[in-house]
């Protein structure tokens, strides 16, 4: 457990934790907040066993939840990452009633950096200890949008498997509404948070592109669809804060999406029906400005 420079009481409640649990729980401390990049790096430092997952600070983790993902990796041939449902909502969901699915390399990619139910979030997943330490995976400290994202796809990036995905919800996350990073909508903010995301998925494409076993040339138009679309949504959020200058920018990328990469979002399998009218919402937004004149 990290105690990430909190000023409350918070490191008292985890270290009454350690001395009461049953399981021999290491507590690290940082003196000031250093970010949630750092803070898994040193975690990763100390690790060791055979499996490790994340339990993010506000979520709930079922009692099942690691059982679940063990038994998923063990059941399973050539699998080296396991993932379960989760939600926002404790209540019935019909997640409970699907199959386990087990993806290829390939698909499982696509799944990761699509937009359906697996993604690229930490906390839904399980993977071998060894692998991390084999290939040395760590957390990128200058990227604080898609850290999970990059984490995952560069670890998949370097393995020779596919990964297994079973619906039934053993995780409930709550999304902290109230952050700083999520209230925020300055210009600095918008641009600082689109550039992080770019870079992001500027790395995911490299290594992919490096990768020994290669992916699919339709597994890196899922990653164009991701990039693009972030690019759409800087073009909004400028216009929306009256910064049409800085969005003029980004006006060739906006077509470039629309001619390329548009109508394969629609079609994929890969993003879920909410995900593809959110990105057709930003897109079209962003053509209203482009016809009204503003950019």
């Amino acid at each position: 457990m990290v105690n990430d420079g909190s000023t409350d009481e918070s490191l008292t409640i985890i270290k009454n934790y350690k001395n009461n649990s049953k399981y021999d729980v290491t507590v690290l401390n940082n003196e000031k907040n250093m970010g949630v990049s750092y803070s898994r790096n040193e975690a990763l430092k100390k690790v060791y066993g055979e499996f490790l997952t994340f339990l993010d600070a506000d979520d709930v983790m079922l009692k099942n939840h690691i059982n679940v993902l063990v038994d998923l990796l063990k059941k399973y041939d050539n699998v080296r990452i396991a993932v379960s449902g989760g939600s926002k909502h404790l209540k019935f969901n019909f997640d409970n009633f699907k199959k386990v699915n087990l993806y290829d390399r390939n698909d499982g990619f696509c799944e990761l950096i699509g937009g359906n139910a697996i993604q690229g979030f930490l906390w839904n997943k399980i993977f071998y200890v060894e692998d991390i330490k084999k290939y040395n995976i760590k957390f990128d400290d200058e990227i604080y949008m898609g850290e999970d994202l990059l984490f995952v796809c560069q670890l998949y990036s370097k393995l020779n498997s596919g990964l297994v995905y079973s619906p039934h919800i053993t995780y409930y996350y709550r999304p902290n509404q109230n952050s700083a990073l999520r209230k925020s909508q300055t210009i600095d903010v918008i641009k600082g948070k689109s550039k992080n995301w770019l870079k992001t998925y500027n790395i995911i494409i490299k290594d992919a592109k490096n990768s020994t076993n290669e992916f699919s040339n339709y597994a890196f138009k899922l990653l164009s669809i991701q990039y693009y679309v972030q690019i759409n949504e800087l073009i909004y959020r400028l216009c929306k804060e009256n910064h049409d200058q800085d969005a003029l920018k980004f006006k060739s990328y906006l077509f470039i999406f629309l001619r390329n990469y548009f109508f394969i979002l629609l079609f994929s399998k890969f993003f879920s029906v909410k995900e593809k009218i959110r990105y057709t919402l930003f897109t079209l937004y962003s053509l209203i400005y482009v016809f009204r004149g503003k950019l």
